[in-house]
């Protein structure tokens, strides 16, 4: 089959999901056992079926979005989209570039009258249905942006991200278009919002043109941090600093600027006998992601362990949606022996393992050491000094938390 008889497939099967695939997803019955569909027809629900179950967390209506694999991988979540589209202006023209499946274009065309442009045809087609799905109006459009009309205007830039077998997204010259074209169109639209993976680095040659002409956020959410923004002209915001981690939680969204020097660093501890009794964080990625724990952790009286890159740790509880709070019981070797052996004297049943400036796999841990019946008890896998260590921990909640104040 020739590429382009491959194209028309697609773009046939995608208006048959549209048209009346979509409407099947809804019928009670299992998608199996539709023995009218043909097998392709029954792939092609099977997976919206299974991205609508991963999407749960990510979308509170599911059911009103359709996808395929890679945009659904690449879409922002419903409560990042929310929080970037409260950043434009009301009621003015926005130009979603790079649109995908049009999570961020059916945000921002709540706010405004939105043009989505994708050069991916059969994507278009997902970003219309979605848009449509949700009661949006907006135009869409398949084809090349056109620099012309973003110059002056506002534009919400998501570049394509190429796989290159390491972290995705994580090096500049992994997006489509490249960095350094959508930089300059950035830069010379009224208000522009281009968004990156959380771990993006650039060349030096685009890190002085970024920090003069860019505010950076980082937003996260579920303890996961979604997204890097650059954000330019008319979108920059008096209340972010040069580097600001937001949290786009669904109840409430809460911001953390930088307003320490760069080059202050909160205290470091590094020897075991110091964080006995004492109480762990797990900072949220986030703030890691944006490189504000050492900030985060100065302005809260916490100090380092080992280094502003792993656990902080504190004589008292904080109650913060910006951290996971943990009291030490004890500090182990990472010796599997040992460690067994602490957790069968302590009771232990379900462990959960969580690992800092040491790289281990955490879910075959968990397995290995958990039993069917017991107290939970938290293993914090880290750096102390020069060992690594394991801290046994018990998860504090809320309410556990306000016991200690």
């Amino acid at each position: 089959m020739s590429e382009h008889s491959a194209t028309c497939e697609i773009e046939e099967r995608t208006r048959w999901l549209i048209c009346y695939g979509h409407e099947l997803l809804g019928d009670k019955k299992s998608v199996s056992m539709l023995q009218n569909l043909a097998a392709w027809q029954r792939e092609i629900l099977n997976l919206q079926l299974k991205l609508r179950s991963r999407c749960t967390k990510r979308f509170p209506d599911p059911e009103h979005w359709l996808w395929t694999q890679q945009s659904y991988e690449q879409a922002s979540d419903w409560w990042s989209a929310q929080f970037k589209a409260s950043l434009f202006p009301p009621r003015q023209q926005i130009f979603d570039v790079c649109c995908g499946a049009g999570a961020d274009s059916v945000a921002l065309a709540k706010r405004g009258s939105v043009v989505a442009v994708d050069q991916d045809a059969i994507i278009t087609m997902y970003a219309s249905h979605n848009m449509k799905s949700h009661g949006v109006l907006g135009e869409v459009r398949q084809g090349r942006y056109r620099a012309q009309e973003c110059v002056g205007g506002l534009v919400h830039i998501d570049p394509d991200r190429r796989s290159d077998g390491k972290r995705r997204g994580s090096a500049s010259s992994s997006y489509s278009p490249p960095l350094e074209d959508i930089l300059p169109l950035g830069q010379s639209a009224q208000g522009s919002m281009i968004k990156l993976s959380p771990m993006c680095v650039w060349h030096a040659t685009n890190a002085e043109f970024i920090r003069r002409n860019f505010q950076r956020l980082w937003l996260g959410n579920f303890h996961e941090c979604r997204q890097q923004l650059l954000i330019s002209g008319d979108l920059r915001c008096n209340q972010f600093g040069e580097k600001t981690a937001v949290l786009c939680d669904p109840e409430k969204t809460s911001t953390f600027t930088s307003c320490v020097q760069s080059n202050v660093q909160c205290q470091i501890v590094n020897e075991p006998g110091k964080l006995r009794g004492k109480f762990l964080y797990d900072l949220h990625p986030v703030l890691h992601a944006s490189q504000l724990t050492s900030d985060f952790a100065i302005q809260h009286d916490l100090n380092a362990v080992h280094s502003p890159h792993g656990y902080f740790v504190a004589d008292r509880t904080l109650t913060s949606a910006w951290l996971q709070t943990f009291q030490v019981l004890e500090i182990l070797p990472f010796d599997n022996r040992k460690i067994r052996s602490w957790l069968r004297l302590h009771g232990a049943g379900m462990v959960e393992v969580k690992s800092r400036l040491f790289s281990l796999d955490a879910s075959k841990l968990q397995r290995q050491l958990g039993q069917s019946s017991g107290n939970s008890v938290t293993l914090l896998v880290t750096r102390i000094g020069e060992k690594i260590r394991a801290v046994a921990a018990q998860r504090l909640c809320h309410k556990q938390i306000a016991s200690f104040s």
